[in-house]
Formats: C-alpha cells, sequence, structure tokens
C-alpha cells in the first residue's frame, strides 16, 4: 500500500466556504478606491459594504485594503486566486 499525501500550496488563501457573494463588493471598493462609492454603485448602504469587507478580511486573514490617508485611496493588496 502506498501512503499518498497531498501537496498544500503555502500560504494561499483557503478559498473552501468563501462565500463568492463578498467579492463584488471588494472589486467596487478596488475600482472606486472608496467604500461609500462604492456602495453607492452597487446599490447598498456603506455600512452593508463595510461588513462585507470585514467578512472578506476575517476569512482571508488578511487587510485587503487599507485607508492610506483622508485624500488618497486605498492601498490594496487583493488575495491571489490559488
Amino acid at each position: 500500500m502506498v501512503a499518498r499525501t497531498r501537496a498544500t500550496p503555502s500560504r494561499s488563501p483557503d478559498i473552501v466556504g468563501l462565500d463568492l457573494n463578498l467579492l463584488v463588493p471588494l472589486d467596487a471598493l478596488l475600482q472606486e478606491r472608496s467604500v461609500t462609492r462604492a456602495a453607492q454603485r452597487l446599490g447598498l448602504s456603506q455600512p452593508t459594504v463595510s461588513a462585507a469587507l470585514a467578512r472578506l478580511r476575517r476569512h482571508s486573514n488578511d487587510e485587503l485594503a487599507r485607508r492610506t490617508g483622508s485624500s488618497g485611496p486605498p492601498a490594496s493588496n487583493p488575495p491571489r486566486a490559488a
């Protein structure tokens, strides 16, 4: 009997259990560079988009986007697909 091992990529985000609908607000944020404008674009409230981004952050254990100042766009570090 041969033992089989599964190779796991190092430091790749786990997409099992990821709600793919959370990628829509992330895409809007990266394009609009503002949570408020992203929410308007999607027809959602700003707290709803913020909550979706928080869920995505928790899932990926990554900041995803951080504010760089009141006049600057968010610095993004989008997750990489495995």
